[in-house]
């Protein structure tokens, strides 16, 4: 199944630079949770893009939570992603 529903790209520089220098100082695990389980390709496909970097280097984990109807959350240190489907439905909802 293709992520097509993640456009990391969006990220602005200023917060790619400060999750960067979070993995050069803390080496800490990033949590990704998927509506399925990720293949490994997948995985470092989407460190590459968030991180510039392959998932070789950092502690990985993939959950799975069918929640979130599509697309990603991604938990790193005191940071939260969130491309999920549900997580966009939430904030139409709430007129954002």
């Amino acid at each position: 199944m293709p992520i097509n529903t993640l456009n990391l790209e969006r990220l602005d520089v200023k917060t790619k630079a400060i999750l960067e220098g979070l993995i050069n100082e803390n080496g800490e695990k990033v949590t990704i949770i998927s509506t399925y389980k990720l293949s490994e390709v997948e995985t470092g496909l989407i460190m590459a893009k968030l991180f510039n970097t392959s998932n070789q280097d950092l502690l990985v984990d993939n959950l799975v939570d069918k929640t979130i109807l599509g697309g990603l959350v991604i938990k790193f240190g005191s940071y939260y992603l969130d491309y999920s489907l549900k997580g966009q439905l939430d904030q139409i909802a709430l007129g954002m």
